[in-house]
């Protein structure tokens, strides 16, 4: 697929990107990527989970912390009722877990306090 053919069959626009050199096919590949819904039956061992959150939570960015706290949503009623909302997402109640994700720039200030380090890029001030 050409850039705009990609472009198109993403954003469902006729976008134009003025290039000079052909896409990348690792770009290409990542315009073409999509997503196919099916999961095991399995269910997912808690320890792994939690080790795969801590890792994304360590990931590098911006301060170098992420600005997310994740919510881990195991109790079947409270997915069910999460469900209700996305009936278009039968996989929320169907899931052992649901992971929901909060932007929290507040986050390294709690930590910061925590260890009584100083937070010199707080977003917000402690009276």
């Amino acid at each position: 697929m050409v850039l705009e053919e990609l472009l198109r069959a993403r954003f469902g626009l006729d976008l134009k990107v003025d290039l000079a050199e052909p896409i990348d096919p690792a770009l290409a590949r990542v315009l073409g990527r999509r997503t196919h819904r099916r999961f095991a039956d399995s269910e997912v061992p808690d320890g792994v989970l939690d080790l795969l959150l801590y890792a994304a939570l360590s990931a590098p960015s911006k301060s170098d912390f992420q600005q997310v706290s994740i919510i881990k949503v195991k109790d079947a009623a409270k997915r069910a009722a999460i469900a209700r909302h996305f009936p278009s997402m039968p996989w929320i109640a169907a899931s052992p877990a649901f992971l929901v994700f909060c932007g929290d720039a507040r986050r390294l200030d709690r930590i910061c306090s925590l260890r009584n380090h100083p937070q010199p890029n707080a977003t917000s001030r402690h009276s």
